[in-house]
């Protein structure tokens, strides 16, 4: 709706400042950590990472629409490039990636309160309640939100009867990776209240890092791309190990 270039900065970026403020204060503020200010220079190092992995995309997109390359326009549609829509759709786009960006980053401070003071949740209760309340919501996104944003080739409406139809390793893949996702959660509950909610959810935020090793060596995504790209993916990966070095040493 909006391209990757307008979804990743303002979706995962605004996640990932708002939300760790939000947790800082939520989980006892200066208390949680010896080093406040690592802390949030290890924040603003993932966010230029994630700024220029959306360059190094934006400038594989744009090499890939020049008349004298080998690679055709229609690359650039199916990696999310472009404003086809029009000026309407675009705008919704723009609306749905800070309001995506917004509820994200309440997910950490919601948890931090939760399992703070006496009588309060475990990290496996957090979780269990977390989970439930995805069970109960997924279907209404399904049915009511995601038409209203459906219609369109890029984005078409959620259809029952292809979603039961689809082949069993596709569903199989579909609960794997819900059960990886599961993990990853309940790990970061567990280190949050060990090493403090806002170090984990931090450090959890740079899963865009791992994202892009999967669509360099398993989708090949970026073959073919100008060494422009490269640099910024080199980038990307520097900003992302001192961002980690700089949080993790902030406790």
């Amino acid at each position: 709706m909006a391209g990757l270039s307008v979804a990743f900065p303002v979706g995962i970026g605004l996640a990932l400042v708002l939300g760790t403020l939000l947790t800082y204060f939520a989980d006892g503020g200066a208390a949680s950590t010896q080093s406040p200010a690592m802390l949030f220079a290890g924040v603003m190092f993932a966010f230029f990472a994630i700024l220029a992995q959306v360059q190094a995309n934006a400038t594989k997109v744009t090499y890939e629409k020049l008349p004298d390359t080998a690679i055709n326009a229609n690359k650039a549609v199916a990696s999310g490039g472009g404003n086809e829509g029009g000026g309407g759709k675009y705008r919704r786009g723009q609306f749905v990636c800070v309001l995506a960006g917004v509820t994200m980053s309440l997910w950490s401070p919601l948890s931090a309160f939760s399992m703070t003071g006496g009588g309060c949740l475990t990290p496996y209760s957090s979780f269990l309640v977390f989970a439930t309340g995805v069970c109960c919501t997924t279907p209404l996104v399904c049915l009511f939100v995601r038409p209203l944003l459906g219609g369109t080739e890029f984005e078409p409406k959620f259809d029952f009867e292809a979603y039961a139809r689809a082949p069993i390793t596709s569903h199989g893949m579909g609960c794997l990776g819900g059960m990886v996702w599961a993990l990853g959660t309940v790990s970061s509950l567990i280190s949050g209240k060990t090493i403090g909610m806002a170090l984990s959810y931090s450090i959890g935020q740079s899963a865009p890092m791992v994202a892009t090793l999967w669509g360099l060596f398993l989708y090949k995504e970026f073959d073919g791309a100008p060494k422009a790209a490269w640099t910024f993916i080199g980038i990307m990966f520097m900003c992302y190990v001192i961002a980690i070095g700089l949080i993790a040493g902030s406790k």
